[in-house]
């Protein structure tokens, strides 16, 4: 088989086992969140798509937990990571420490001039709902001034398939793109030179382009790893078409492969909330809420029924028979009857709006719990404007034991990819500064430190365990003044604002031994000073004393020397 012939199999195979899943995501998109593409069907664009929806209250519970987390983990306008070096050594040394600052500047200021914020902000709203929310991160060919150096683009639920490695870790992504006629013809021109991949379209599509440019085709573009479909083919890295992660666009209808190119990395960031044992596909909190979201829909859409009856309440008019047998209970209706009292039960029934009511708060509230709304209001809420800090970190301490498991699949997979991704394709393109020799001798990697709420949040708890440990010694002070001894404030010091993300404003090892050195050699200025006045003022108490020794016993004094 030829490399589209698999890709496109490989593309069906996985899209089968998705399948449930798109059914799933129907619904969803069916009761809970219109906005999304539709997964098993597609409607003509600016069709109405809330004809199910008669109840908001999951569309509000996935609103508020979607805008949290990008509030509390991308918020664009706070420095959201930072970076280290793995040996502490190193973090100790300026010019380390100052290449890290730059580099997670540039970074930001990247993603600020891109479309990412906008792009993650769609993927963490997927992520919620379908539990799955890709992006990929690629470089931008610069044909022109003006274009933003980095390309981010979320992958919409449905429109791709995808495959663990034998990490675990999501290492294939095959996504479905319809594309012009015109635009196909332009971006997979073979004209454009051998360094691009390209390697033309169809005929069909060449026609279709002079006679319909806006007639669309289907493309599947796979990215995997190069020995994925070329178990024998050595990469060298030299070249795109070597580069160790495939990127390959295929026509789908005619199989024909259009671009093969590559990546240093895999480029695909996969968010997926919670996993089931032998799922690749995740599965979000809309979910779990989606049961009742459709129990309230339903409700709603009687309760509407039942209140325009008793708005517009049906008639009863008298004669010989009911015409046909048929009683309408519909809002204005009219039954023909002999007896004006013959069915009076049916007219005069009442309905318990009391039951309904309570039943309908049990619902929401289920809905509002799986959203994790009631704790992310408390937490936003000031109910008193003198709430202290305590307080508030404790409500935010209640979250992120809530939220902590998720956040931290949030992290591993889907915010350290992107970062990473980024910071090597600016490296590429030489928008980093050259690193210190200090980490070109060492070749010390780098960590990635979260700051938002939540993050520094999680850190909370080792806060709390070094300010108890240090009271505990205070404790244990007052029997063994040498237990002290024992613990290292100064590190202990360096490790409270590393946690707190203030370690900018502790000074250096080299700068703190300097400020050390100044003192003291103030204090010895000082205490010189101070011998001095003290030896002065000595004298000048001695010196009567001196003087009437000297009248009594007849004694001149020393002449002064010339």
């Amino acid at each position: 088989m030829s490399l589209p012939d698999d890709i496109v199999k490989n593309f069906e195979t996985l899209r089968m086992k998705r399948i449930l899943f798109d059914h799933l995501a129907q619904e969803i998109i069916d009761y809970v969140a219109p906005h999304f593409d539709d997964v098993v069907f597609t409607r003509v664009p600016g069709w109405k798509k809330t004809q199910h929806i008669f109840d908001s209250t999951a569309s509000y519970g996935w609103f508020v937990l979607s805008q949290f987390i990008q509030g509390s983990v991308l918020n664009q306008a706070t420095k959201w990571f930072g970076l280290k070096s793995k040996n502490p050594d190193l973090n100790q040394n300026q010019n380390v420490a100052t290449w890290y600052a730059d580099a997670t500047n540039r970074a930001l200021g990247v993603m600020r001039s891109s479309a990412f914020y906008g792009c993650a902000g769609q993927s963490i709203n997927s992520w919620i709902g379908f539990g799955n929310g890709p992006v990929l991160i690629e470089d931008v060919p610069q044909v022109r001034e003006g274009l933003a150096r980095i390309r981010y683009t979320s992958i919409p639920f449905g429109k791709y398939v995808m495959a663990e490695g034998v990490d675990g870790k999501i290492d294939c992504v095959i996504r479905t793109v319809k594309m012009t006629a015109i635009n196909a013809k332009r971006m997979f021109d073979k004209e454009k030179g051998e360094s691009t991949g390209n390697l033309g379209v169809s005929d069909r599509i060449e026609r279709a382009a002079e006679k319909e440019p806006f007639l669309e085709f289907e493309f599947l573009h796979s990215i995997h790893p190069r020995d994925v479909y070329n178990a024998n083919q050595k990469t060298k890295g030299k070249t795109a078409r070597d580069m160790p992660v495939a990127s390959c666009w295929v026509e789908k209808e005619k199989k024909r492969l259009v671009r093969e190119s590559g990546y240093r990395r895999f480029p695909v960031a996969v968010a997926r909330y919670d996993l089931l044992s032998g799922e690749v596909f995740g599965r979000g909190p809309a979910h779990l809420a989606l049961p009742d979201a459709r129990s309230l829909n339903r409700a709603d859409e009687m309760e509407l029924v039942q209140w325009e009856r008793e708005i517009d309440r049906p008639l009863k008019i008298r004669r010989n028979t009911v015409i046909g047998g048929i009683v309408d209970a519909r809002p204005a209706g009219r039954t023909t009857v002999t007896d004006i009292n013959g069915i009076g039960d049916l007219f005069d029934h009442k309905t318990n709006w009391q039951a309904d009511d309570l039943m309908r708060k049990r619902k929401e509230q289920a809905i509002l719990r799986v959203f994790h709304v009631n704790e992310i209001l408390n937490l936003l809420a000031r109910e008193k404007p003198e709430m202290t800090a305590f307080e508030v970190n404790a409500r935010l301490n209640l979250l992120q034991q809530i939220l902590g498991p998720v956040f931290g699949r949030l992290e591993s997979d889907f915010l350290s990819v992107i970062v990473e991704v980024t910071l090597e394709n600016m490296a590429y393109a030489g928008l980093l500064l050259d690193p210190p020799d200090e980490l070109k001798v060492t070749g010390e990697g780098y960590d990635i430190v979260y700051e938002g709420p939540l993050a520094r949040a999680q850190r909370n708890t080792e806060i709390t365990a070094i300010q108890q440990s240090i009271a505990d010694v205070s404790g244990i002070a007052q029997f063994d003044q040498e237990a002290v001894q024992m613990v290292d404030f100064k590190k202990a010091t360096r490790k409270l604002f590393e946690i707190r993300g203030t370690q900018d404003l502790v000074l250096s090892e080299r700068e703190f031994e300097k400020k050390l050195e100044v003192l003291q050699q103030q204090q010895q200025a000082q205490q010189m000073m101070a011998a001095g006045a003290q030896t002065a003022e000595s004298l000048g108490k001695v010196a009567p004393f001196v003087k009437l020794a000297r009248e009594q016993t007849g004694a001149t004094p020393p002449a002064a020397a010339a």
